[in-house]
């Protein structure tokens, strides 16, 4: 095979803080396992690194373990700090409401941990394809959203998977401004519909 055509691609990233398996570049970053010099596993927390030095932040991921995610938050120092959470739930068939509630509970521990006052909001949709949000696609829904202030990220994985996994993914920074509107309006749209009881849920810990 004639490989002189090949495309070469430049490398103008850097890693992090010596650390083999991460990478950043301007404004995407990559966790890649396979660079770790040893076989033990070691989650990459490149995304709850974030949330240090944050006083609003926002996590629209339709995946989470309830019983591991509310490690995520044990980087949220800042006092008065205002989290949303936007997540999906099936009381039939997947995580039901009562987990989501557990998820809150554990994250308020955490909290407590580190800082005296915040806002904790649970939002939940259900995710079921049979109701009347069908004509919405809920059931496609897949990507995941941190808004940290005023600074919005794409993550390529959910909360539990940066925590427990072992898969290469990446968190992109979304600067342009007419991105992070369409985010912003999803957001609220998505919002929304947690607030009909029909469909959803939210709750409120302090």
């Amino acid at each position: 095979m004639n490989t002189s055509n090949k495309i070469q691609l430049p490398n103008t990233s850097k890693k992090v803080s010596g650390d083999p398996t991460i990478k950043t570049g301007t404004n995407y970053t990559i966790f890649d396992p396979s660079a770790r010099p040893d076989k033990f596993f070691k989650p990459s927390l490149i995304g709850a690194k974030l949330l240090k030095g944050r006083k609003k932040i926002i996590i629209w991921d339709p995946h989470f373990s309830p019983d591991k995610d509310h490690e995520f938050f044990s980087f949220v120092d800042q006092e008065d700090a205002h989290i949303e959470i936007l997540t999906t739930f099936n009381n039939n068939n997947g995580i039901c409401k009562s987990q989501v509630e557990t998820l809150a509970d554990n994250i308020c521990e955490v909290l407590n941990k580190n800082i005296e006052t915040y806002t904790l909001l649970m939002q939940g949709i259900k995710y079921d394809e049979m109701t009347d949000l069908r004509s919405y696609r809920i059931f496609l829904w897949h990507d995941r959203f941190m808004i940290l202030d005023d600074d919005f990220y794409l993550m390529g994985t959910s909360m539990s998977s940066q925590l427990t996994g072992n898969k290469l993914f990446g968190i992109y920074k979304v600067e342009d401004p007419t991105d992070k509107d369409i985010i912003g309006e999803l957001y609220q749209k998505y919002s929304q519909f947690s607030q009909n009881k029909k469909n959803g849920f939210t709750l409120k810990r302090e």
